[in-house]
């Protein structure tokens, strides 16, 4: 595990979990500055097939530029700290073909998310790959933001539960790049 309480951490590449079969610690972030340019958890984009099982990377407070952020299977993204600022150049969330029940995880319960500029296009994307997996994003606090000019693009396998929080999305649109949206199946 690695965890963060201060200080100021740059790091050109973040893999958490993003090997097959990895289990045990993920990252932490408390506090601190944390400047990365490329964020893996739970599935290396180069290798989908890795069944992993760690920790999630956790962020409770602290400034988080995460960079291009891909989040795979299992691991996933929390954040959950009022003090948590967390800023994201692309966000693309996939469960990953592969094993049953290999959730892609973003949870957002308070802090706030920022993805993108209102230049960006394709920044935020979840479900860009089939399989048994579920891409899920569930907000009950905080505030998530994205002014990319194509808004948030769900593709299959994908939940977005909202209960609480503000979104701010320039649009949003269902069944994007894949088609066959499986939510409630």
């Amino acid at each position: 595990a690695f965890i963060m309480n201060g200080g100021t951490a740059t790091f050109k590449t973040v893999n958490v979990a993003t090997a097959g079969g990895e289990t045990g610690g993920g990252m932490e972030i408390t506090g601190g500055t944390a400047n990365f340019s490329v964020t893996t958890t739970g599935g290396n984009p180069a290798n989908l097939s890795g069944g992993n099982s760690s920790g999630p990377l956790t962020i409770t407070g602290g400034t988080v530029n995460l960079g291009s952020a891909y989040i795979g299977r299992l691991s996933g993204l929390v954040i959950n700290g009022s003090g948590a600022v967390v800023t994201a150049t692309n966000l693309n969330v996939t469960s990953n073909a592969g094993p049953a029940n290999h959730n892609a995880p973003v949870t957002l319960s308070s802090g706030s998310l920022t993805i993108g500029t209102s230049a960006s296009t394709g920044a935020f994307v979840m479900g860009t790959t089939s399989g048994d997996g579920t891409n899920l994003l569930t907000m009950s606090g905080g505030t998530l933001t994205y002014a990319g000019k194509d808004g948030l693009q769900l593709g299959s396998y994908t939940l977005v539960n909202m209960s609480g929080g503000t979104a701010n999305l320039s649009g949003i649109t269902v069944d994007s790049a894949t088609g066959g949206n499986e939510i409630g199946r």
